[in-house]
């Protein structure tokens, strides 16, 4: 092993994606909740990683209290292709809370770096709440919590999300090729926490 102090110490929910060309993708959120959520990518197996490239936009409300805040997660899409399912956090500062909402689909094209929603339309980095309400959201959870889940690609690219919803609930919803499915409840709500794994068929 070696040692490399060639990323941010400043980070947190750190995930990497290894590509089939041996890139690796590095997302992390670039501090605490009032922070941007970054990527670093990595082409000599990790030796080096290029500068932060800011994908989605952490920034204060005009009301001066609230902040947009997120939690994002990461995983390999079809191709060259990297699938980003995340979750809207209002940060509140003072009287912080722990509220979690909506949920919200991009993927990043790795050939050149840009993000597209799953219609393909391109998006401008960093995502804003504007703009992820308008282009990314796949279900608009109102008041109600939410929380993350997975984010898979079947053969022709389409992603299937999973997420929690409520207390014990875990949801499913998948992209037709036009449109989202109405999320199911595929584990009900039963006021415990729930893991495990699944296969769509």
């Amino acid at each position: 092993w070696t040692v490399l102090e060639n990323v941010s110490p400043f980070g947190t929910y750190p995930q990497f994606v290894q590509m089939d060309d041996g890139d690796i993708y590095l997302f992390y959120r670039h501090g605490s909740h009032q922070s941007d959520w970054v990527y670093q990518k990595s082409s000599d197996d990790g030796r080096t990683f290029s500068a932060p490239v800011s994908v989605i936009k952490h920034k204060l409300q005009t009301d001066g209290r609230l902040h947009d805040a997120w939690y994002a997660w990461f995983a390999k899409g079809r191709g060259e292709t990297i699938t980003a399912s995340y979750i809207y956090h209002p940060c509140s500062y003072p009287g912080h809370t722990k509220d979690r909402l909506n949920v919200y689909y991009m993927k990043l094209d790795c050939a050149d770096d840009s993000w597209e929603n799953a219609a393909g339309e391109k998006l401008t980095a960093p995502v804003t709440k504007e703009h992820a309400d308008q282009k990314t959201r796949i279900f608009n959870s109102g008041d109600n919590r939410c929380n993350h889940g997975t984010c898979r690609v079947d053969p022709e690219g389409h992603p299937h999300v999973l997420f929690r919803y409520e207390v014990g609930q875990v949801r499913y919803t998948r992209w037709t090729g036009s449109a989202w499915t109405e999320p199911v409840a595929v584990i009900p709500g039963d006021g415990r926490g729930q893991d495990g794994d699944m296969i769509v068929e």
